[in-house]
């Protein structure tokens, strides 16, 4: 099991976690998804590292990478982290400002390490830590892996399988949640989404800029129409 550290601008990582949190954000009766996916590996360009962060719901899933300065990884690691708290993480770095001398060093173990606290009656508490944070010599994060037997693997991996199978096709229904959704995100750099439909006619890819890329979910046409077509004039075709 991979354990690996790296530096990253607080800034950029407030943003990936943010955007992750918007993504995974309960919908009506429909529950989103408890946790977000942190992934440290090799960049695009093979020659510097790269941090992912993953946010699904029913609704609408993606991914924001930060493309880092430092030296390729040769593993790959990852974690899963409770939305909440991933909500409080990126909020906590952003006091830390935009300045880009600015750093954060993150410590990702997929083993787990431990560390001592302890309690108000004096004893020694053991916990075992796979993601923490450091500003300077403190340590401002320390967390334990959320989802250990990988049950919303299969969610994430549906984010990169569709948004590298993108082709054309025919009119898309899309509700007004998922849309405000994506105008929401943050620190993307770019003023366009790219959209288009994957094989799958049920899931459209998207792209934001150069380091976010996503899927939705699309409203049934026959069953937004309703059985008597009350809502026909409502769609495109």
């Amino acid at each position: 099991m991979a354990d690996l550290n790296f530096s990253i601008r607080p800034i950029e990582l407030a943003d990936a976690l943010y955007n992750a949190v918007t993504l995974a954000q309960d919908t009506g009766g429909l529950p989103g998804c408890p946790h977000v996916l942190i992934s440290y590996q090799r960049g695009s360009d093979e020659r510097t590292g790269a941090v992912t962060v993953y946010g699904v719901s029913r609704l609408i899933g993606g991914r924001t990478t930060v493309n880092l300065e430092t030296q390729a990884p040769d593993e790959y690691v990852s974690v899963c982290i409770g939305r909440d708290y991933a909500d409080e993480v990126q909020s906590l770095l952003r006091s830390y400002g935009r300045a880009k001398s600015t750093m954060v060093g993150v410590r990702i173990s997929e083993e787990g390490y431990d560390t001592v606290d302890f309690g108000d009656d004096g004893e020694p508490v053991v916990r075992t830590v796979h993601f923490s944070i450091t500003k300077g010599e403190d340590t401002v994060v320390e967390l334990a892996e959320s989802d250990p037997d990988g049950a919303y693997n299969h969610r994430f991996d549906l984010v990169d399988m569709w948004t590298t199978s993108a082709t054309s096709g025919g009119p898309t229904a899309l509700t007004f949640e998922a849309i405000k959704r994506i105008t929401s995100l943050k620190g993307l750099g770019a003023t366009t989404v790219d959209l288009a439909q994957t094989t799958n006619p049920n899931v459209l890819a998207l792209a934001a800029g150069p380091h976010f890329r996503g899927v939705l979910g699309l409203v049934d046409r026959e069953v937004y129409a309703g059985p008597d077509g009350a809502r026909a004039e409502h769609l495109l075709v």
